[in-house]
């Protein structure tokens, strides 16, 4: 990461960690560079053009007013996902050559370059394309690195047949295999084929000592709920939707719905489903843990003005007793959890 005092990383008291973020129109300005380098023209219709412009216009948090026009709040919340994703991508750049790391540096370039091909946001549903899928990949590769080091990317261009996990990385002196999963729906009986895909992605994986899946809940969350919350006034008959007074209240609303989506997955398995998953995960390189990564919008209120901010939470899913997992897997999983976990304003 890198040692600039504008990206510092403050944990609160929630133990979640805060961004003193960099500047907007800096971030934009190397994403234009960066793909600039690698041959990559950014074509003036394009989504990913489209939304530089509105962030090199927006360089500042919005107006009550601007958030208050749909069309606008939903600007806004997808620039403040972009601008997350690009920012960590950024940092994980300049921390790679910071160090002589060349090869680290370069090993994101071409899931850069699918940044003109699909939506980067992970804070918002209702996205399903194969690019938008595999910029999750990225930015989990991002994190990691934060927490470990040699991180691989499989090349999202080239299908392997799933014979690679889609990330690895080095962890406690062990190479880590993530095999990324975005569920399309709220359908929980359809995540079980990705689990169980990204499982046998691990296991078909020579460089992997470990893995885990990670499963990004974009689709299932329910965003809408999350960025206006319904709140008890006391001089009011009737809850309203408010923005959040704090940071822990909006944190502990998206892990509340993280934890409702785990009830209804658990709630699925039946004793025999249990019994084949424990013999599943006994033969397997694949940690019985699921890393359920959740991504949304928020709004907070502060000093009478409305501050757009994106949370990230990671949350460790059992698949069996906690018990029955090494304490060294979980120290891993972790690690890993704390390079996820984030509340960062748009600027």
């Amino acid at each position: 990461m890198s040692s600039d005092a504008e990206n510092r990383i403050a944990k609160d008291d929630t133990g979640f960690e805060n961004t003193n973020v960099m500047q907007v129109s800096d971030v934009v300005q190397w994403m234009r560079d960066k793909l600039k380098v690698q041959g990559v023209i950014i074509s003036s219709d394009s989504l990913l053009n489209n939304m530089l412009l509105f962030l090199d216009s927006h360089k500042y948090a919005p107006t009550s007013e601007e958030l208050e026009d749909s069309t606008l709040r939903s600007q806004w919340l997808e620039a403040a996902g972009t601008l997350y994703v690009v920012r960590k991508v950024k940092n994980a750049v300049d921390a790679a050559n910071a160090l002589g790391q060349m090869p680290q540096a370069d090993a994101y370039n071409a899931h850069i370059q699918l940044l003109t091909k699909g939506r980067a946001a992970q804070n918002i549903g209702g996205v399903r394309d194969d690019a938008s899928n595999k910029l999750m990949e990225l930015l989990i590769a991002v994190s990691c690195a934060e927490k470990g080091k040699d991180v691989e990317l499989d090349d999202p261009n080239v299908s392997c047949g799933g014979a690679n996990p889609d990330v690895l990385v080095t962890l406690n002196g062990r190479r880590v295999g993530l095999a990324c999963k975005t569920a399309g729906s709220t359908k929980e009986g359809s995540w079980w084929q990705l689990i169980e895909h990204g499982v046998g992605q691990v296991n078909a994986a020579g460089k992997a000592d470990i893995g885990c899946v990670v499963l990004n809940l974009k689709n299932a969350i329910d965003h809408a709920t999350l960025l206006y919350p319904m709140q008890a006034d006391a001089s009011e008959k009737e809850s309203l939707r408010r923005p959040y007074c704090n940071t822990k209240d909006a944190i502990a609303a998206l892990e509340k719905q993280s934890d409702i989506l785990y009830s209804r997955l658990r709630a699925l398995l039946v004793p025999q489903d249990i019994d084949e998953v424990k013999k599943t995960f006994s033969e397997s390189k694949a940690i019985p843990a699921i890393l359920a990564f959740c991504q949304s919008a928020v709004l907070l209120e502060q000093i009478g003005h409305l501050k757009p901010c994106t949370v990230t939470t990671c949350a460790l899913w059992y698949l069996v007793e906690e018990d029955q997992i090494s304490k060294a897997d979980l120290q891993i999983l972790q690690a890993i959890i704390h390079g996820l976990n984030r509340i960062e304003p748009y600027n």
